[in-house]
Parts: structure tokens; C-alpha cells; sequence
């Protein structure tokens, strides 16, 4: 399953509709003093907001960490996804790929 969501800014909430277009909304913390309007409309519609570090230096440091782990399930993923056709939905994998490797942060 996936659950998209918009970053918070004026051109995302149309001010002239009563209800915001998306159920969610990723708001950077470096503008968060200046969207305080639109926060309070993102929580007075119950929508979530989630907060968005920007920390890109830390999370290049964990892909280069995690990434000799990632690979070989990414590529046993890749592999059973031609054999189905697809890419693959929750459920559709075997067990193989998917209980072979454990990432933690």
C-alpha cells in the first residue's frame, strides 16, 4: 500500500475549497514558523502532518551503511518479480526474500 503525501505549501491547499486536497502533508521544520496558517487548517481538517528534517547528510550516511544488506533482497525481489510479471504486491513474495534479511536502524 501507498500513501502519498504533499508537501505543505500554499499551491497544495486550495484557499478557495473547504477541504484540502490531500489527506496528508510532509512540512520541512526549517518552514514550519512561517506555514503556521496552514498547519492549523492541516489539523483543524484532522489531516496528518508529518515533519520533515532534511537531514540528507544522515540518511546517505545509513543507504551506504545499509545498502550491502539491501542489495541482495533487492535483487531476490527483482528476480521474483520477472517470474510473476510485476511488480510485486503485498503477499506475492516468498518467504525466501523476504525473511532473509533483517535491516534495523
Amino acid at each position: 500500500m501507498f500513501h502519498f503525501v504533499a508537501n505543505l505549501k500554499p499551491y497544495t491547499i486550495d484557499p478557495q475549497s473547504r477541504r484540502s486536497h490531500f489527506a496528508s502533508y510532509l512540512l520541512s521544520v526549517d518552514y514550519a514558523s512561517g506555514l503556521r496558517a496552514l498547519i492549523e487548517r492541516v489539523h483543524k481538517e484532522q489531516r496528518i502532518l508529518a515533519a520533515d528534517n532534511g537531514n540528507f547528510d544522515r540518511i546517505g550516511t545509513l543507504l551506504t551503511k545499509l545498502a550491502p544488506s539491501a542489495t541482495p533482497l533487492a535483487e531476490a525481489r527483482k528476480h521474483e518479480e520477472e517470474s510473476i510479471g510485476h511488480y510485486a504486491r503485498p503477499g506475492e513474495l516468498s518467504k525466501t526474500p523476504t525473511g532473509s534479511v533483517r535491516i534495523l536502524c
